[in-house]
């Protein structure tokens, strides 16, 4: 009797906060940009931990990675993209100031840029970063985009019958017109 009295009570489990981009969704992806202050500054200058960071942020995320590709700049800074199915992660570092610059976007309900979010905080030692979230491809569609490819015709798309013609929101796709160069010409001198 005396260990249940001394016992802490059972906290009850924490709802998930809703979101706004949580549900039905009318856009086509989600871009996210997360500005990282006073990172450490080894981490960022260092190109194969800024690799495996990225790449794991994508994996926690739950998202399908496709490639990576990574550069680092002399004499400090490393950029690099992690190409995956529902889009890409990128970041470019200053470890000079102890800034990254991690941009997400993503296609689609599964992969979450809040998890790359906290994960890349606590890699990149972050006491403070910014979280910036913006609805990308916001056509209007009734009833929300779906995420699921339309009918695949030839290996095109085929735009949906409720898109009207000339594209969304009445933009066209149009080739446009090639510039011409001014070319110098050289003119001829008195006496040629």
């Amino acid at each position: 009797m005396e260990n249940a009295v001394n016992a802490a009570p059972a906290r009850p489990a924490r709802a998930k906060a809703p979101h706004p981009f949580d549900g039905p969704v009318d856009y086509l992806g989600r871009q996210v940009t997360v500005d990282f202050f006073d990172c450490d500054k080894a981490v960022l200058n260092d190109v194969a931990r800024m690799e495996g960071y990225l790449l794991e942020a994508a994996r926690r995320a739950k998202a399908t990675i496709v490639k990576s590709l990574f550069h680092s700049f002399n004499p400090y800074g490393v950029s690099g993209v992690v190409v995956i199915a529902e889009s890409h992660l990128a970041v470019h570092t200053w470890p000079e100031y102890g800034f990254a610059s991690v941009d997400i976007y993503t296609c689609g309900p599964v992969v979450d840029p809040r998890v790359c979010q906290r994960f890349l905080t606590k890699a990149l030692r972050s006491p403070r970063s910014e979280y910036h979230e913006f609805k990308r491809g916001v056509l209007g569609l009734e009833g929300g985009a779906s995420h699921k490819a339309p009918e695949v015709s030839g290996g095109l798309r085929e735009v949906p019958q409720d898109v009207p013609p000339g594209g969304p929101q009445g933009h066209e796709c149009r080739r446009m017109p090639r510039k011409r160069r001014a070319v110098a010409r050289r003119r001829p001198k008195r006496g040629d």
